[in-house]
C-alpha cells in the first residue's frame, strides 16, 4: 500500500527547515519530528455500519529535540507558522537554559547527611513518595521555565539514596 504524502507537512517543511537552521546555529544537535496521521474507525454490528475519523488515534504536531554541552531538551507543539518561528525558538532556548540553572553540570542532586552536603552524580532516591510527602519541603526560590512556575528545589527527609 502506498501512503500519500501529507500536504500539511509538505507545506510546513520550509518553515521547519528555517527553525532547524536557527537551532543548529545555537546547539550542537537539533532534530524535528513532524507527524500528521489520521485514523478511520470502521464499525460493523447488527445495528448497522459506521465509518468515522477517530480523533483519539489521529495526531498532528511537532517535537523538537536539542542537545548542547551535555544537556538535552525537548519541546512539542501543534502548530507553527512563519511568524511564530521566533516564539518557538524562544521557548526551546528558555527550557534548555533553565536546565543549566538547575544543577551544576554532571550533578543530579545534593545529599545532606545532617552535617555535610555532597553532590550526587549518579544514583537514585529510593522510597515511597506517599510516605515522603509528610517530610517534603520546597524552596522559597521560584523557578520559571516555559509553562512551569514552581519551587527551585525540593528536600526529602529520611529517604535512602542508592549509588552514592
Amino acid at each position: 500500500m502506498k501512503v500519500k504524502e501529507s500536504e500539511y507537512l509538505k507545506a510546513k517543511k520550509p518553515i521547519l527547515q528555517k527553525l532547524l537552521s536557527k537551532l543548529l546555529a545555537k546547539y550542537e544537535y537539533a532534530s524535528i519530528l513532524a507527524n500528521d496521521s489520521k485514523s478511520t474507525n470502521y464499525s460493523v454490528s447488527k445495528a448497522g455500519t459506521s465509518i468515522y475519523e477517530d480523533g483519539t488515534l489521529s495526531e498532528r504536531g511537532f517535537c523538537v529535540k536539542v542537545y548542547d554541552n551535555g544537556k538535552a531538551a525537548e519541546y512539542s507543539f501543534n502548530a507553527i507558522e512563519e511568524d511564530t518561528i521566533g516564539e518557538v525558538f524562544g521557548e526551546i532556548t528558555e527550557r534548555l537554559d533553565a536546565l543549566g540553572k538547575t544543577l551544576p553540570e554532571g550533578v543530579t542532586a545534593f545529599r545532606f547527611d545532617g552535617e555535610k552536603v555532597t553532590p550526587v552524580t549518579g544514583g537514585s532516591i529510593n522510597g515511597s513518595i506517599i510516605d515522603s510527602q509528610t517530610n517534603m519541603h520546597f524552596s522559597k526560590e521560584i523557578q520559571k521555565s516555559a509553562n512551569f512556575v514552581g519551587p527551585y528545589a525540593m528536600c526529602f527527609e529520611d529517604v535512602s539514596v542508592a549509588g552514592v
